[in-house]
């Protein structure tokens, strides 16, 4: 096993991908799989222990990443890679469609001016970054400082300059691969906003919840689809990829519900 993590750090797969593919082979052991067997039987096991969709599609992934590895044939196994694709590509298209039906109508530009009227200021902060940068949970947990001395590496943070704001996210989901993200932000009520509070979220175990309260009771992630569906268009796709940090396929295929 160390030897195939070392082939994947070599591949320049990220250490979450890594550790993706390192817990699938271990379920996939303690399900009974044995790395040994042809594809067929690969192929047959996966079919019995797996649901269709994305749990398929995952470990699918790791098997034909490993076979490579050792050199085996993969041709068969890849095939039913291509399959698992679309099986979960499928009904992650059918399941939008359904919650599709269902999203809440929402006016966020009321929400955040009824914020900012009423003076609740860190609520409209964080609703902005929800609404403007497609931010998740996690990107939200944040300090507010004005000494540029108070940033660190590892933390997010808002950090207030003379007349404008720089958003800096060091932790967030896909910062392995996207790296440091940062974003000035010269909006006059942000700026009037965010100089009223010391931080963002705070990560209590329970970040949705807290999320929940700003939003009207959705989460991030159905916010983000009702972003997209009102405005569905590459350009419009291109700029929220950039700002979450997600690429524009896992848009297209988990985020694009129209």
């Amino acid at each position: 096993m160390n030897q195939f993590l070392i082939y994947m750090k070599n591949q320049g797969l990220s250490e979450k991908t890594i550790n993706e593919h390192s817990r699938g082979l271990v379920k996939y052991k303690n399900l009974g799989g044995d790395l040994k067997w042809d594809e067929d039987k690969v192929i047959q096991f996966i079919k019995q222990n797996y649901n269709e969709g994305s749990s398929q599609k995952s470990i699918t992934s790791t098997l034909s990443k490993y076979r490579h590895y050792k050199g085996k044939t993969t041709e068969t196994i890849r095939q039913f890679l291509q399959q698992t694709n679309a099986e979960a590509s499928l009904l992650q298209r059918q399941k939008n469609d359904k919650l599709r039906e269902n999203l809440p109508d929402i006016d966020f530009n009321k929400l955040l001016n009824g914020y900012y009227r009423d003076k609740q200021y860190k609520s409209f902060v964080i609703l902005y970054l929800l609404t403007n940068y497609n931010t998740r949970n996690k990107d939200l947990v944040a300090r507010v400082v004005n000494n540029e001395s108070d940033l660190n590496p590892n933390e997010n943070f808002i950090f207030i300059r003379d007349k404008d704001v720089v958003y800096i996210r060091n932790d967030y989901k896909t910062k392995d691969k996207y790296g440091m993200k940062q974003d000035v932000i010269k909006s006059k009520k942000f700026f009037n906003s965010v100089k009223e509070v010391d931080n963002l979220l705070i990560d209590d175990g329970n970040l949705d919840r807290q999320v929940k309260k700003v939003t009207g009771g959705i989460n991030q992630s159905t916010l983000f689809k009702i972003l997209i569906t009102k405005n569905n268009n590459l350009k419009s796709i291109a700029k929220a990829s950039k700002a979450r940090g997600t690429n524009m396929d896992t848009i297209a295929s988990s985020y694009d519900i129209t």
